[in-house]
């Protein structure tokens, strides 16, 4: 019986030792974006972005050497930042990832990885001393439509803006297409897709459009180069009473391109009625940022209630930013006891009127009688 027992304790041991992974039995391990995705492709199709990339991670206490291997189908190619490096003790590297689908290649889907080797020496060469594998999915298609998209400025000039094209697919975001000149020109299969344009690490553009097998398309992103970064309404009161004295407006633009003939209007909204203010005029307004207070009070003076601030930043006749709405309640101290006083009045002089109506019936009653 004892023989049985240690033969199933044995038994056991070794289904658990052999069915430990390579990786969790190493020192260095896979993250990054890379298997997150469904890549999907045509031929003559090639995708090099920053979105897709691996991180390589050394969890040992030495610094170690590692090799990167792609597996992948004939005709395609994974385009690696860097295929051999060392990684000091606990470091990491990350390395970006790009995908080349050749004219000749075969549709179909296909699972493509990286594997990273730990490389170390030995007295007839190499030795593999551990690895890690990340895989993902590729798909090559045989339809295809055409797009092409322009990022345009101010005066619809052509903004050198970094463009980051995704394709939306099973409730993702997988990356399509970058570049950072302002303008992507590319096949891409049918589908629906969501591209981004940035400016100096600010996204300026944004938009979603569907492409179908065998179309040609003209996306435009027009860039907003105008923001108002702050925009407040803050009142201010009297010491003596409380009451509100004025708004404080405080505001700050930020352009990233020179702008012309430049006005700032600020728009109060009360009891159903817009008030309209120029509160900066320039003849010009430089890159950079752009900012001052005004002080508002309304012309027919502070009322209960709640205003609602606006502003608005034009160049040359066109409308460039618009900040959110700001709300400010008003509430004057004694109003309400005054509004009570005089309804109370108002009750008071309402009966007495109808006291004298009553007493007037009466006495023509009376007079009538006699």
């Amino acid at each position: 019986m004892k023989r049985l027992i240690w033969l199933f304790l044995i038994t056991i041991l070794c289904t658990v030792f052999w069915s430990v992974p390579v990786q969790a039995g190493s020192n260095i391990a896979i993250s990054g974006s890379f298997y997150r995705y469904h890549f999907k492709m045509l031929p003559g199709e090639s995708l090099i972005t920053p979105d897709v990339y691996i991180v390589v991670f050394n969890q040992d206490v030495e610094a170690i050497r590692v090799k990167l291997i792609p597996q992948i189908p004939p005709g395609v190619t994974i385009r690696l930042s860097q295929t051999e490096f060392e990684i000091p003790a606990k470091g990491e590297k990350r390395i970006e990832a790009g995908l080349i689908v050749d004219k000749q290649a075969v549709p179909g889907e296909y699972i493509i990885s990286i594997t990273a080797d730990i490389q170390a020496a030995a007295s007839e060469g190499i030795a593999i001393v551990g690895s890690a594998q990340q895989q993902a999915k590729l798909t090559i298609l045989g339809e295809a439509g055409e797009v092409k998209i322009t990022t345009l400025g101010l005066h619809d000039e052509v903004l050198p803006a970094e463009i980051r094209l995704y394709q939306k697919a099973d409730g993702q975001l997988v990356p399509a297409g970058y570049t950072k000149t302002g303008i992507i020109q590319t096949r891409l299969a049918p589908g629906n897709y969501f591209a981004q344009a940035f400016y100096q690490d600010t996204e300026v553009a944004k938009q979603d459009f569907a492409l179908a097998a065998n179309e040609k398309k003209e996306v435009i992103l027009k860039a907003q180069l105008v923001f108002i970064e702050t925009f407040a309404a803050v009142p201010n009161y009297y010491e003596k009473n409380q009451e509100i004295a004025f708004a404080k407006i405080p505001y700050a633009v930020k352009t990233f391109q020179s702008l012309k003939e430049v006005k700032a209007i600020l728009m109060v909204s009360f009891g159903g009625e817009t008030e309209k203010m120029e509160i900066v005029s320039l003849p010009a307004l430089e890159v950079g940022v752009f900012d001052g207070n005004y002080k508002y009070l309304p012309s027919q003076g502070w009322e209960n209630g709640v205003y609602s601030f606006v502003m608005q930043i034009y160049s040359e006749g066109h409308l460039r930013a618009q900040s959110s709405e700001e709300k400010l309640e008003v509430k004057i101290p004694g109003s309400n006891l005054l509004v009570t006083e005089l309804s109370a009045g108002a009750i008071l002089a309402l009966v007495f009127i109808i006291f004298f109506i009553l007493m007037r019936r009466k006495k023509k009653k009376e007079v009538s009688r006699q």
